[in-house]
């Protein structure tokens, strides 16, 4: 079931729809703790800030939350974009 929700969604976000675009960086972020493994922070990442782009403020706080995430995933790209002043700024 998430595998079709998580399809859906990366079409919608792909054709520029800034609520599947949170809803689809939510969705690998959610995946992401579930498995606490390394993986899909930079998409999330990507795909919330082009949800921010299109003016969807709910992928404001979620990028918050994956800014503060930083300590709990190890992704070279996350690291590297992430610090807490950027987490209190969105």
């Amino acid at each position: 079931m998430k595998d079709m929700a998580k399809n859906y969604f990366e079409k919608a976000a792909r054709q520029g729809y800034g609520k599947a675009q949170h809803d689809l960086a939510a969705l690998l972020v959610h995946a992401c703790e579930t498995k606490q493994m390394d993986c899909c922070c930079a998409d999330a990442l990507h795909w919330y800030t082009l949800s921010i782009l299109q003016g969807c403020d709910e992928a404001l706080y979620g990028i918050g939350n994956l800014y503060l995430m930083q300590g709990k995933m190890k992704n070279d790209k996350l690291e590297r974009a992430v610090d807490f002043g950027s987490a209190l700024f969105w």
